[in-house]
């Protein structure tokens, strides 16, 4: 199996029959599969149109890209410590009104 350098991972599976098989009946059934080895779930392999639905995509696009670095410097107005401050002070309250009876 042939790794590339893509900065997501993917790994080249044409000289590995079975692995082919596996990928072509979870890719036809729209189903994803728990691969499992020695009793323990491992890993999963899921249809492509399924992981983009859940946002796992193949290699990064060059709008992914642009939109990743225009959101550099999107925070800088922040007061951290009035954040963290507020975040802390409402771990306590509850989130949801009492029930009245």
């Amino acid at each position: 199996m042939a790794r590339s350098t893509d900065a997501r991972d993917s790994i080249d599976i044409s000289e590995v029959p079975e692995l082919v098989r596996l990928a072509r009946e979870v890719h036809d059934s729209g189903q994803p599969c728990l691969l499992r080895a020695d009793g323990e779930t491992i890993a999963a392999l899921v249809p492509l149109e399924l992981a983009e639905e859940l946002g796992l995509r193949g290699p990064l696009t060059e709008a992914d890209i642009a939109a990743f670095e225009s959101a550099a410097g999107g925070w800088q107005d922040v007061d951290t410590d009035r954040l963290l401050e507020d975040i802390y002070a409402r771990r306590g309250r509850p989130v949801r009104p009492p029930v009245e009876q």
